[in-house]
């Protein structure tokens, strides 16, 4: 019998030779992986991300099996391709897995029902499971049979037949499930198998190969699952019970398989995603630190690191990070929320308040900066407890706020109709920002935007309150997030004057300065928020914007006086008129700082007058940019060519914190 042809895929969306999601496709990587090394007599796999690669591939060869690994920003595609694959290829089994997966067993039924093409749809952790459907597959080829058959974490209807195991339809989530409670079928959860080492890896294989050509981001997985049960997040209900490693001795390998991957095709590759969802928190991870750091000795890569760092064991990961190379680790400190009610209704409790500042202290001592994930609208914070929670994490030194919309994702306990009426969460639907574009699908041509579910309003934050929010994150965004401010920060930490005052000041006066950005970014909020959605007719940029980044953009760029005025009478009110020389040094190094959209100086030296600025900073400072901004920024504007791209596109792509020049000080020169 011949081998079955095997398509897996974990698309993404693409748009103007970019990538949405640019990380290697992991998930679908490691099914792939799995069933190559069990079954390599029996099938043919190849990994699929870029929807124009799978659609080309489709032309030329028809599928046995496709398999889609579905997340909320790639869903539709997903669906839209195996619709078109059906209608094709009547005979190819489609099946359907991961993360975006309701726990909710009528949301599942109806899921089949509404996309008849989809034959299975796999509940649990996809290598085990998929390998015996793949298996039996190849034995009977039958798909009525198939779906028919017993699979303890698979659904599928078949006529008018439901079938999930031993699943009785009285069950309501499938955390219920008895697929869940199958200790088979979750890899390293045996207690014979306490790692994840008898799935293969999609690196050592050579199945990620095609990737590194198109300079995406490698995604590496060093253990699975995650203790806590948020229940905002899918990480704690798809990935239940103990926490899973996998061998030091494999993860070295595809380092250093990765490392010399990118020094053979001489790719501008500099970036090292990790998995896990809980990164340096636990004891096995310093044997990981040690691999990279001797890779990154060695091959000068990875250069950036990005990972979600634990919730506790602060000490175990301020100490893992310090054996990187400096600079290279970002740590990402996920509060969500400050107010403590909230935390007890999300299931969550946060590092305390000391620690933070100690996180910072370490930070700062080693010139490396730390990020914050604020939540906007989790049930029982209100409006006041969230600016206070924003203002203390800023005066305690995080450099960078990710302030985030609350998604209702599938798979969590937050999707569940009885929690969101619990504390009277009001939704809406919007575009996901760069999810979106025209696709040929097999000579079809079809529209595709994914939309997600954000929560606009709670019994304790109105609507109203949920726009004021919004503003103080464009205040925070433009002033904060950019890292224009930080020379104003040594000035203000100087006189002990917390930074919190001066946001304040700002967000209080931003209407007389900047009314126009405020009503501008106010309005597209709204507006993106959807109720009737027709694309076809639709402006699409009214939905598809990401709108803080847009906006802070346009303050930027065609409101960069309004911004100087607003910046400098906000000073004039926190300090006395003593330090009115100061305040104006200051407020013009704050507009040098400002990358323009067609730069062209690299660097600048600021001779420095005032006496007090002369001892913080010295007699001048040097305004530049970092050789990664450079190549950036060189990248980007190779791309987007035009005023307007560059204005809605800036931010999003290259990130608020390289939209400023650095500075130095020459510390020999200071008095």
């Amino acid at each position: 019998m011949s081998k079955l042809i095997t398509f897996l895929s974990q698309l993404t969306h693409e748009s103007d030779n970019a990538f949405q999601n640019r990380c290697f496709p992991l998930g679908i990587g490691s099914i792939a992986a799995h069933l190559k090394h069990s079954l390599s007599d029996k099938v043919d796999v190849e990994v699929f991300k870029q929807p124009s690669d799978l659609n080309q591939k489709l032309i030329l060869q028809k599928p046995d099996i496709c398999l889609f690994s579905i997340f909320i920003w790639n869903e539709a595609l997903s669906l839209a391709y195996a619709k078109r694959i059906k209608e094709k290829y009547p005979d190819t089994l489609i099946i359907f897995g991961g993360p975006n997966i309701s726990i909710e067993y009528k949301k599942n039924i109806e899921f089949l029902k509404n996309n008849p093409f989809v034959d299975l749809l796999v509940l649990t952790e996809g290598e085990i499971i998929t390998l015996k459907i793949v298996n039996d597959f190849y034995e009977f080829h039958d798909i009525e049979k198939l779906k028919s058959s017993y699979y303890p974490s698979t659904l599928a209807i078949s006529g008018q037949n439901i079938f999930l195991g031993d699943l009785t339809p009285d069950k309501k989530h499938f955390n219920d499930w008895p697929c869940n409670k199958n200790i088979e079928i979750r890899p390293g959860a045996r207690k014979s198998d306490n790692s994840l080492d008898d799935i293969s890896s999609p690196y050592l294989s050579g199945l990620f190969d095609k990737f590194f050509i198109d300079g995406e981001i490698p995604l590496i997985e060093t253990n699975r699952g995650c203790p806590f049960k948020c229940t905002f997040c899918q990480q704690g209900a798809v990935s239940p019970g103990k926490t899973r490693f996998r061998a030091i001795d494999i993860v070295k390998k595809e380092l250093l398989y990765i490392a010399k991957k990118i020094q053979e095709l001489d790719v501008e590759i500099h970036m090292l995603e990790v998995a896990d969802s809980n990164f340096l928190m636990y004891s096995e991870d310093s044997d990981v630190v040690k691999a990279i750091r001797e890779i990154q000795d060695e091959y000068l890569y990875p250069a950036y690191i990005g990972s979600s760092t634990g919730k506790n064991k602060l000490d175990r990961i301020l100490k893992s990070a310090s054996n990187l190379k400096q600079g290279s680790m970002f740590l990402r400190i996920s509060v969500q929320s400050m107010d403590e009610n909230t935390l007890a209704s999300i299931k969550r409790s946060n590092i305390k308040k000391e620690y933070y500042l100690k996180i910072n202290e370490d930070l700062h001592s080693r010139d490396e900066e730390s990020n914050a994930d604020v939540m906007l609208c989790l049930p029982g914070e209100t409006i006041d407890a969230h600016f206070k929670g924003i203002y203390t994490l800023l005066d305690s030194g995080i450099n960078e706020f990710a302030n985030l919309q609350t998604i209702v994702l599938k798979g969590t306990e937050m999707e569940l109709h009885s929690y969101l009426k619990l504390y009277g969460m009001v939704t809406k639907k919007r575009v996901i920002p760069e999810c979106y574009n025209q696709y040929d699908i097999l000579g079809q041509e079809i529209f595709i935007a994914e939309l997600e579910q954000i929560i606009v309003a709670t019994e304790s934050m109105s609507f109203e309150q949920y726009l004021e929010s919004r503003k103080l994150h464009l205040i925070m965004m433009i002033f904060h997030n950019t890292r224009l401010l930080s020379h104003i920060y040594t000035f203000l930490d100087n006189l002990g004057i917390k930074r919190s005052i001066l946001i304040e000041m700002i967000y209080n006066k931003s209407e007389q300065y900047i009314r126009e950005v405020i009503c501008q970014f106010l309005d597209a909020t709204k507006a993106e928020l959807i109720t009737d959605f027709q694309p076809e007719s639709d402006n699409l940029d009214v939905y598809t914007s990401n709108k803080i980044f847009r906006y802070l953009s346009v303050a930027l760029y065609q409101y960069s006086n309004n911004l100087i005025e607003l910046l400098q009478e906000s000073l004039h009110s926190i300090l006395p008129d003593e330090y009115r020389q100061n305040i104006n040094e200051l407020v013009h190094i704050f507009k040098l700082r400002i990358i323009p959209l067609d730069y062209k100086n690299l660097s600048y030296i600021f001779n420095i007058n005032t006496d007090l600025n002369k001892q913080l900073f010295g007699k001048e400072i040097l305004i530049y940019l970092s050789d990664k901004q450079k190549k950036s920024l060189d990248l980007f504007y190779d791309i987007y060519t035009n005023e307007e791209e560059r204005i809605n596109k800036m931010a999003y792509h290259l990130r608020p914190k390289n939209m400023s020049y650095m500075f130095s000080i020459n510390q020999s020169d200071i008095i």
